[in-house]
């Protein structure tokens, strides 16, 4: 392969995947590491990496249990400490699993999130997995920080409202009971959390309903907050023209949901 750096051609070997990792042929988990080096929710996130290979039309062998056990072993080895965001990599020709580790730190304000009637999302099957075809995420993101936002909200042709670029939503009703976009045939991704949430009502004490829900009627609301495997919860304070003024319902079921997670996932 070459490489023009803007003065001359120059000769590089490169992995013989990194085409099918430039036209986005790949799919990827971003798992939350603990402060006490547990991946949470690791089993779910390696179930829709599979889910995704498959989508892809490929079968590997990897010994995920393997990984999460050599995974382990290198964190503890490296003394890494604090939180960190570990992002699993299955590109299409290759025989194995990229791995990349970056700090992170849990979001302190609320989200602002972007969203007009310009732009809808188009009704492909690629959406319910995280694969590496994120052109569109990578447009909206940016159109979001233009608009002194954090992400955007994607609806669909209906103006039903569908997900962020970065995570599902949920939004509380007046009574508590939240109510999220229904994924069924949808095209977004069914988050992890957003799976967790629905699956663990009851231990959470909490009530959630999938429903179609439109950008007319986010008003009706007085909560909102977006999850995904890496932040888990963060509060929602503005959606486009529409403000939400309380925000302790998201962050209090952040802290909840981490601490049962670390319990839950150091006895596995």
């Amino acid at each position: 392969m070459l490489f023009w750096n803007n003065h001359e051609l120059i000769k590089i070997s490169l992995p013989p995947f990194l085409s099918d990792t430039l036209q986005g042929k790949g799919v990827f988990e971003t798992i939350l590491v603990s402060e006490n080096k547990t991946f949470l929710l690791w089993n779910d996130h390696i179930n829709r990496l599979k889910k995704g290979i498959h989508f892809l039309g490929k079968q590997i062998s990897i010994d995920f249990q393997k990984l999460h056990k050599s995974l382990i072993n290198y964190f503890h080895t490296e003394n890494y400490t604090g939180l960190f965001r570990l992002n699993l990599f299955y590109i299409s020709e290759s025989e194995g699993i990229l791995i990349r580790i970056f700090p992170f730190q849990w979001p302190i304000k609320s989200a602002r999130l972007y969203m007009n009637n310009k732009y809808f999302r188009g009704n492909s099957p690629h959406y319910q997995y995280k694969t590496l075809s994120r052109m569109e995420y990578v447009y909206f993101q940016q159109l979001a920080q233009e608009n002194n936002c954090d992400d955007y909200l994607m609806t669909d042709s209906h103006q039903q409202v569908l997900e962020t670029c970065l995570a599902n939503i949920f939004f509380v009703r007046k009574d508590g009971v939240f109510e999220t976009p229904v994924a069924d045939n949808k095209p977004l991704l069914d988050g992890i959390l957003r799976s967790y949430l629905i699956n663990n009502q009851k231990s959470l004490g909490i009530k959630c309903i999938e429903k179609k829900i439109t950008n007319n009627t986010i008003q009706d609301y007085s909560q909102a907050f977006i999850t995904n495997g890496l932040r888990l919860v963060q509060p929602v304070s503005i959606i486009g023209k529409c403000c939400y003024t309380k925000d302790d319902i998201g962050w209090k079921l952040r802290d909840i949901i981490y601490s049962k997670l670390i319990d839950t996932e150091s006895i596995l």
